[in-house]
This record gives C-alpha cells, sequence and structure tokens, in this order.
C-alpha cells in the first residue's frame, strides 16, 4: 500500500497517501499506475496527489487524536476563510468551529473510537452565508489503535436549494388542485325553468349552482334566437 512506503510523519503528503489508499477510485488507481511506486518517484506522486486534492471540489482533511488539524487541503481552507500555514500542525478542531464544535462532538468522538460517521451540516462562512454540508469521518486505525480520523466534505447547498425549490412547486401545485373543483356525472335539469337539483333535493338557478361547485362566474346575456323570439312577442306582426 502507498502508505506504508512513507513514513506517516511526512506531513502533508503522507497522510494525504493514507487518505487515499483505502479508496478504490479511477482516479487514484490510475496515478498510482503512472507513477510506480518507487523510493525515487515518492517526491513527484507526492506532488500530484497534493495537487489533485487541491482541484477537487470536496473538503480532505485530517485531523490527529488531540484534534489538531495536520492535513487540510485547498477547499477546506477556503472554506473557513484560513490559510495553510494557519490551519496545518497549528489550528484545533474547536479553534476552527467554534460553536459548531459541539454539534459536532458526538461524531468526532465516535471517529476517535473506531467507527465511521456520516451526518448533515448547516455551516456559516466568514462572511455570514449558510452552506449545507454532508460530513464523512474515517477513523484512522493503525494495529488496533485509533490515531485520528480522516475528513471528507462534500458540499450540498445547490441540491438544499433544488430540493427546496422542488418542495415549494409541490406545495403550490396542491394548493392550485385544491382550488379546482369538477363536476361529473349526470345534472337533473328542470325541462321547464332550467333550474337544477341538488344533491339535497334543491332547486337552484344554473349560476348559484355552478358557483358553488366551480370557479366559475356568471355573466348572463340573451343568444340570437331568443332575441328574436322576444321581439317577436313583443311586435306580434
Amino acid at each position: 500500500m502507498l502508505a506504508t512506503l512513507i513514513p506517516f510523519s511526512r506531513q502533508p503528503f503522507a497522510i494525504l497517501a493514507k487518505f487515499i489508499s483505502g479508496r478504490d477510485h479511477p482516479l487514484i488507481r490510475g496515478v498510482l499506475y503512472i507513477y510506480p511506486m518507487t523510493p525515487d518517484r515518492n517526491r513527484k506522486l507526492g506532488d500530484l496527489c497534493l495537487s489533485v486534492a487541491d482541484q477537487i471540489d470536496a473538503m480532505l482533511a485530517y485531523w490527529d487524536s488531540n484534534l489538531v488539524c495536520r492535513f487540510a487541503n485547498k477547499a477546506y481552507v477556503q472554506w473557513f476563510g484560513k490559510s495553510p500555514e494557519e490551519m496545518i500542525d497549528k489550528i484545533t478542531m474547536r479553534e476552527l468551529l467554534g460553536p459548531l464544535f459541539e454539534m459536532n462532538l458526538p461524531y468526532v468522538q465516535g471517529a476517535l473510537e473506531g467507527r465511521k460517521q456520516v451526518f448533515e451540516r448547516e455551516i456559516p462562512t466568514p462572511t455570514g452565508y449558510i452552506r449545507h454540508a454532508l460530513a464523512t469521518y474515517y477513523p484512522d486505525i493503525s494495529e488496533g489503535a485509533v490515531r485520528g480520523f480522516f475528513v471528507h466534505v462534500a458540499e450540498t447547498t445547490q441540491l438544499k436549494k433544488l430540493a427546496m425549490e422542488r418542495e415549494n412547486l409541490i406545495l403550490d401545485l396542491r394548493a392550485a388542485l385544491g382550488q379546482i373543483k369538477s363536476l361529473s356525472g349526470l345534472l337533473p335539469i328542470c325541462a321547464w325553468c332550467k333550474k337544477i337539483r341538488d344533491d339535497d333535493g334543491y332547486w337552484k338557478e344554473i349560476g348559484a349552482y355552478l358557483a358553488e361547485r366551480t370557479n366559475l362566474s356568471v355573466s348572463h346575456g340573451i343568444c340570437v334566437a331568443c332575441e328574436t323570439k322576444l321581439k317577436e312577442s313583443k311586435n306580434p306582426s
């Protein structure tokens, strides 16, 4: 394995190497194929792996058992508005997360007890913007002891936004459907006065009947045939 060829104390590449050595990913397999593991190629592979880590959007980090940051990729430090010099081998997780630390503590403890942790979190940025993330803690277990844990954080802000828009659309559609009323079946209409009998047996004007059961507004006019008959009845020849 890649991690066994490089002393773990050589930060940060040794940590990154250990991080990817247990991940069966085509990109990592490609890196190992292009750069067979020989001592004289360790440095080149290290530079390449660090470059790969800094080019991806996901946040990668490593925290030791004392919760001191030993590795953080570009996305990780930018998320928190820090520089690598401010974080690596210096900052603790409590200092970095502030109030969020207590919320994450159960997952931190679970990782330090050797259990993989997966959870969602809303993380405020230094500018006050709220970002949604899915975090995974992978325990670093060596010879039966947990030495720390690897962190993988994927931002889900856009997915949350799309889900919220979808939910709002569903609510709007339900509200619209709730306002739609329809008529079905047979309508008993009086052959003489054209009133409609409702379910309770009352005869109602067509306009009133439709207004109660649909969103229609009824207006009244006169057709050509009726208008002609009306004139003839008023002016018999």
